[in-house]
């Protein structure tokens, strides 16, 4: 069952096509990620999921509804959302940062707080100060509160940005963790490493539209490389899952 899909979108923002025909699906169970160079339009894609833009042709379901017939709060129930550079200097624990997750719910029900906080490897610091964080825990943080909805499908625009690699680890094993376990998951990601090595499905989106969509191994090759996003690259195999890394940029 699709939990989340794109039907033939397009956004214009200031006279200028920001997404252009963008059809996608994503399935229960299903890791996908969404790459593409700065700008292509990743982010676009996930706030009409979201419902914080409408697109001006196309339409968005949930669960095989259209979004723009759910309200905000039906939304947040079903899905859980987290931006980029999403903020925490706030000044409240961790455990009252992560049961903000709950509020779509009106609740603070404490077992999916606990399991959102036991599934980042965070439990053991529930009662220190956000303030009292490194920027790496705090992305955990962030990922437990969004976990903490348990809405079954997550977006993710960039977790893992300015993390170490120890932290980018964490957070894709949570992330595949989950889609293992049922959830659907879409992140938009520019490590194309982790993203082939963590995900089902790659999305790529360049100047707008899909260019390309399926696994990894089959869909990242050297020509789509090339012109999508100008570089070559090496490759490899760890844990029988294909990963590439960067080499060179090309004109």
């Amino acid at each position: 069952m699709n939990r989340l899909e794109w039907r033939d979108v397009g956004l214009t923002r200031q006279g200028l096509a920001v997404l252009d025909g963008v059809s996608l699906s994503v399935a229960a169970g299903e890791m996908v990620g969404l790459i593409g160079p700065n700008g292509a339009g990743k982010t676009s894609l996930l706030r009409l999921a979201v419902g914080f833009d409408r697109p001006d042709q196309g339409e968005v379901l949930l669960d095989g509804q259209t979004l723009a017939a759910l309200g905000a709060a039906e939304r947040a129930r079903r899905l859980a959302y987290l931006p980029q550079q999403a903020e925490t200097a706030w000044p409240i624990t961790v455990r009252q940062a992560v049961a903000l997750g709950r509020l779509p719910h009106g609740d603070s029900k404490a077992e999916p707080v606990q399991r959102a906080l036991e599934a980042v490897g965070m439990s053991h610091l529930a009662e220190r100060p956000l303030t009292r964080l490194s920027g790496g825990e705090r992305a955990l943080v962030l990922l437990a509160r969004a976990l903490a909805v348990e809405a079954g499908l997550l977006l993710l625009d960039e977790p893992t940005a300015n993390l170490d690699p120890a932290h980018q680890l964490r957070v894709m094993e949570v992330l595949r963790s989950r889609a293992d376990q049922g959830d659907a998951v879409v992140v938009v990601m520019h490590d194309l490493s982790l993203a082939t090595r963590s995900c089902d499905r790659l999305a790529v989106v360049h100047q707008g539209k899909l260019a390309a969509d399926g696994a990894p191994a089959s869909i990242l090759d050297d020509p789509l490389l090339r012109d999508v996003f100008s570089i070559t690259v090496e490759r490899g195999q760890m844990e029988g899952r294909p990963f590439l890394v960067p080499a060179r940029w090309v004109a």
